[in-house]
């Protein structure tokens, strides 16, 4: 057995954590980006200060950058999420949730949406 090498079985467990792990991740950030599909949570977000919150705002482009790939997008039932992940990138926007009555113009426009799809 070559000393680079790890055991089998350790290579064997350490590709399971790590998959584990992966799995983990993608799950949590799939639900994460799903979840900006409501408008009520976004404002939740503006309320409790994470919009002004400069680590908040690098995840949130991670994730935009991760998630407007084809390959994760696919995952995504609710497109509104991505939409809103992409305008949560402009200060304008994520100034403009802070406005009373965003949260019912957002949601009105979303039915108005649907019903005309």
């Amino acid at each position: 057995m070559d000393a680079q090498q790890p055991a089998p079985e350790l290579a064997d467990t350490l590709q399971q954590f790590y998959r584990a792990h992966n799995q983990h991740t993608f799950s949590v950030q799939l639900e994460f980006v799903s979840s900006l599909a409501n408008p009520s949570y976004i404002l939740f977000l503006s309320q409790n200060g994470y919009l002004q919150d400069s680590r908040f705002l690098r995840y949130l482009q991670n994730l935009y950058v991760t998630w407007r790939k084809p390959e994760y997008a696919r995952f995504v039932r609710y497109p509104y999420g991505l939409y809103f992940l992409e305008a949560l990138q402009k200060p304008e926007f994520r100034a403009a949730v802070a406005v009373e009555g965003w949260e019912a113009r957002a949601k009105s426009q979303i039915i108005s949406h649907w019903t005309s799809w």
